[in-house]
């Protein structure tokens, strides 16, 4: 049979009004059996924002017609909003379930759940939804980057301890990309390009249109270097029962050892580098194109 989930609409509103861009998307559902009773539970999340565990009740059946669909029964709910209630970056972008726990013929295993939110706050409930533990990935490197957003995320958990004493593993991966489509705007600035030559079809001034290639070509290097720093996809591990970090792997330690200002340089000059080469690769096809 189909089953439905009622939401407030007033919990769901998108920035054009109508759907999700990629930045205000939730993770999918998860089907498991998270509390070891042997009978499948759904995980969802929602823009309220809130996690829930809902399960099928068959007696909602005699209470449906035929032609109708089945409400499931919610088990817990857990608001996801911080303790001072501030609803920013508290959506949620990641959600997944596992094993904290090494198995045990002896007794049944419980599952954890692990939300991510587009803060980079990272939530472990054990499978009432009781809160267990909460960390904020380090995101100092992207402080000064506005306008960007948690583009990807992957969650694994494990039994595995990697200390004395630890138990289990939560594992997080995820990638900050701008929000600007790059795409939607290159297209803007060829079609500002474009009514700007017509308004000065009958001008010669080639100094202001020096001037302006010049500008173009600087934004569009720096828009380059910005999206490379972003896209560096980062990992970052935790014990599962406390939260607390055991490694992490941030794009500036994928290079050799060195002092934090050689790592800055470094990257920075790479960033350059890529995006003068592209700048360039560019320029040579708009100059086919236009032959």
């Amino acid at each position: 049979p189909s089953w439905y989930i009622e939401f407030d609409p007033r919990t769901s509103h998108y920035r054009n009004g109508i759907a999700p861009d990629p930045s205000e998307k939730l993770p999918l559902p998860v089907i498991t059996d998270v509390d070891g009773d042997d009978k499948n539970e759904i995980v969802i999340a929602t823009r309220e924002p809130s996690i829930k565990v809902l399960r099928y009740n068959p007696s909602n059946m005699e209470k449906a017609s035929l032609s109708s669909y089945l409400s499931l029964d919610v088990l817990a709910s857990a608001n996801l909003l911080s303790s001072t209630i501030v609803k920013k970056g508290r959506q949620p972008v990641g959600l997944a379930t596992g094993y904290i726990y090494p198995y045990n013929t002896e007794r049944n295993r419980q599952q954890v759940i692990v939300v991510v939110t587009e803060g980079l706050n990272v939530l472990c409930y054990d499978h009432n939804l009781q809160l267990l533990w909460e960390q904020t990935i380090d995101t100092d490197m992207y402080a000064q980057l506005s306008n960007s957003y948690v583009s990807e995320v992957a969650i694994m958990i494990d039994s595995h301890a990697l200390r004395l004493n630890d138990t289990g593993l939560v594992i997080i991966g995820a990638r900050i990309e701008s929000r600007r489509d790059i795409t939607a705007y290159h297209l803007h600035q060829k079609g500002e390009e474009s009514s700007r030559d017509k308004q000065e079809e009958d001008s010669s001034n080639e100094s202001t249109d020096e001037k302006y290639i010049t500008a173009s070509h600087e934004e569009d290097m720096n828009q380059h270097e910005t999206n490379l720093v972003l896209k560096h996809f980062s990992y970052y591990a935790f014990e599962g029962k406390t939260g607390n970090e055991r490694w992490k792997h941030e794009g500036g330690d994928f290079v050799p050892h060195s002092s934090s200002a050689d790592i800055l340089h470094r990257q920075h000059h790479d960033a350059r580098y890529y995006a003068e080469q592209e700048h360039q690769m560019k320029q040579q096809q708009e100059q086919a194109g236009y032959k």
